[in-house]
């Protein structure tokens, strides 16, 4: 099972790497996610995440609050609604009606997870 969690784990931070160059999808919660499964596969890699500037922050208090920061939280709605509706748009406008339906259904479920988010404080 850890070889499925490693895996798992460079899936999600593949993930976390194209969140943060694309503004459709938003980068800490996959980072979040990645480090879920290091920590019960790879400890090296689990602290390697930890020790990323900003990632390790976002993820020390995911682990320590379960919930994220206001701010992170509205920044991943607006951004992940925003990339979403502009690239199935965009698609859309060109007729690559598949492109767009398949960001839709890949997109909108990120989405109502970013909106789940337990915010710290509330």
């Amino acid at each position: 099972m850890k070889v499925v969690y490693l895996l798992l784990g460079f899936f999600f931070v593949f993930l976390g790497v194209l969140g943060a160059i694309l503004p459709v999808m938003p980068s800490t919660v996959f980072f979040i996610i990645a480090s879920y499964f290091f920590a019960r596969s790879s400890k090296r890699f689990h602290s390697l995440l930890l020790s990323i500037p900003y990632v390790g922050r976002q993820i020390e208090f995911w682990e320590k609050h379960k919930a994220v920061p206001r701010r992170i939280k509205n920044l991943a709605v607006i951004s992940s609604a925003t990339g979403i509706l502009i690239s199935s748009l965009i698609f859309a406008i060109f007729g690559k009606f598949l492109a767009s339906f398949i960001i839709l259904l890949v997109g909108v479920p990120i989405f109502l997870a970013v909106l789940k988010l337990r915010v710290y404080g509330d």
